[in-house]
């Protein structure tokens, strides 16, 4: 299989799975764990049904959790292994409509949560605010709970909700408001009527631009074009009344 690193790291030894393997190594976030790893080892699957899937002993909750449902799910035999730079091992391109069986493994993947967790409903209306509290970077500052009554659920701290509950989570979510980031990667979850607002400093959208946010309703942006992606986003009436339209109206 060709990967594109897109780091361009040389590693001083190139690792080569042993054949009929695939290696599932942790990555800086959920987003790119799922769009570089986790993707091409079930797109792997897919073309040989007798793979083995070897896996980064330090793979963290969630990257865990979403690996182990889909090797038990499709029985996939599993070993591990502790790829201690994982900045070295090959990874793939993060836009998986590259790929020609993407929709395939998006599909794939929604099966396998819904059998995982078949007492999880979709609810109408679950609505959950997350203003990535947890973070350094893109957080909401200076907000003070003033929309916390349109919602069901405000999450402080996604870090903190282990992987399973994550995706549970998400299966039942009607609308999923937040800043833009890594925990968007959860929209493969959702329902296909979901609906998701996310609000960003500039135009950078892997949901869009890598085609997950197919697998949902809609997909909502408030783009701010204030100041570097990364940079804290001011609370502002304006945002205050783009949200309460969107969970009120859509």
């Amino acid at each position: 299989m060709n990967f594109k690193d897109r780091r361009i790291v040389i590693p001083t030894k190139q690792w080569k799975e042993p054949p009929g393997t695939f290696p599932v190594v942790m990555n800086t976030n959920i987003a790119h764990f799922f769009h570089e790893r986790l993707f091409y080892a079930l797109y792997a699957y897919l073309k040989n049904k007798n793979i083995r899937w070897i896996l980064d002993k330090n793979l963290p909750s969630w990257g865990l959790n979403v690996t182990l449902m889909c090797a038990d799910k499709l029985n996939i035999p599993i070993t591990y292994e502790d790829f201690v730079n994982h900045q070295l091992y090959p990874h793939g391109d993060a836009n998986i409509t590259k790929n020609p069986m993407w929709q395939d493994v998006l599909e794939l993947v929604k099966r396998i949560a819904d059998s995982t967790y078949p007492d999880v409903v979709f609810t109408l209306p679950y609505k959950v605010l997350y203003f990535r509290d947890d973070t350094v970077s893109r957080k909401m500052v200076g907000y003070k709970g003033q929309l916390d009554k349109y919602f069901d659920r405000i999450v402080y701290d996604l870090s903190a909700i282990p992987g399973d509950e994550q995706v549970k989570l998400f299966m039942k979510c009607s609308h999923f408001v937040t800043v833009e980031g890594a925990a968007t990667t959860n929209i493969i979850f959702m329902n296909k009527s979901a609906k998701m607002f996310v609000i960003s400093n500039t135009d950078n959208s892997w949901p869009l631009m890598f085609g997950t946010s197919s697998r949902i309703h809609s997909l909502e942006r408030m783009i701010l074009n204030t100041s570097h992606f990364d940079n804290p986003i001011q609370y502002t009436d304006e945002i205050e009344k783009e949200i309460i339209r969107f969970v009120t109206t859509s």
